[in-house]
């Protein structure tokens, strides 16, 4: 990869989710990238998935995985402390059913030319997926964009809102935090991976 290529950037934060203040440096799609597939979050998300008991996950969850803002960068994870969009959305997809996943992930990839995939991922639990993608927000509010990208969904791909599980509301918050987990079969936008 291109060191000196530049990336729009958002705001990454260590663990636990009480934690307002972001590190020092932003991050990249590509930072998110190599983290996830690397073994870096491999231990951690194996320690989640082997819980079974819902209040033990979500404490876990809460206390023990990093996370990004993929809406743009922070001062403080709080809607006044929002420096600047990166120009990306994620988008997620709760209870996947087991049986679709792999098409359900193909579809997001191949098939919605209007909203290109930056990244894609499965989420902590394993059973959802989490989608980023490029958004202009210049001309409406996030949350207004969010609204519209899920009514697009809704309104052109009928069929595929039958099998992929149901899609997260609280993304239309700019301030949403994204856990990250292991996936070694996350995909990324081929434009991150140029030399």
């Amino acid at each position: 990869m291109n060191s000196e290529q530049s990336y729009p950037q958002f705001s990454f934060f260590k663990a636990p989710i009480t934690n307002k203040i972001p590190v020092a440096k932003p991050a990249t799609i590509p930072d998110i990238y190599r983290g996830i597939t690397s073994i870096y979050y491999s231990d951690i998300t194996l320690q989640f998935r082997a819980l079974n008991d819902i209040s033990e996950r979500r404490k876990f969850k809460q206390t023990s995985l990093d996370f990004v803002t993929f809406a743009g960068t922070f001062s403080q994870r709080i809607s006044t402390g929002l420096i600047d969009y990166s120009g990306y959305m994620c988008i997620d997809f709760d209870h996947v059913p087991a049986d679709s996943f792999d098409q359900v992930k193909a579809f997001l990839i191949d098939s919605i030319p209007l909203l290109e995939t930056q990244l894609l991922f499965r989420s902590p639990s394993a059973d959802g997926l989490k989608w980023v993608i490029a958004v202009d927000v210049k001309t409406y509010s996030y949350e207004l964009t969010y609204r519209g990208v899920v009514g697009y969904l809704n309104q052109n791909f009928p069929k595929f809102n039958e099998f992929v599980g149901c899609i997260d509301k609280s993304g239309k918050d700019v301030t949403r935090a994204c856990f990250l987990c292991h996936d070694r079969e996350a995909y990324v936008n081929p434009k991150y991976l140029l030399p």
